[in-house]
């Protein structure tokens, strides 16, 4: 094992409030032991492949999710132009300014009066 130790500096005025002195400062050791790097590099190297595997997974559903975004698109300009065309022949005079009709609603089919 390996030990290590860090110095933290930590400032307190014992509690006074005075302001002609500075606060004091005291040093804490904090020991830890450390791992072994022998011990370290097959989890590193156990935790980058599942990283990696995890990034390709993560890139292909972002691949999938474009690829299905624009076919969306697609899919909805094509509505739009169907339904363009559709309106356009069922209704032709939708894009033709129509003349004024002489025709009376009252009249039935065929011009035989309704009542």
């Amino acid at each position: 094992m390996v030990a290590s130790s860090i110095e933290v500096a930590s400032e307190s005025n014992g509690g006074e409030q005075t302001s002609n002195r500075s606060p004091k400062v005291s040093r804490k050791s904090i020991h830890y032991q450390g791992v072994q790097p022998e011990k370290l590099r097959p989890i590193s190297l156990a935790l980058n492949r599942h990283l990696n595997h995890l990034m390709a997974m993560v890139t292909e559903k972002e691949e999938d999710r474009n690829r299905l975004r624009r076919e969306l698109h697609a899919s909805r300009e094509r509505i739009h132009q169907l339904h363009h065309h559709c309106c356009s022949f069922h209704n032709p005079s939708a894009n033709i300014d129509k003349p004024n009709s002489s025709v009376s609603v009252s009249e039935g089919m065929y011009g035989q009066e309704s009542g």
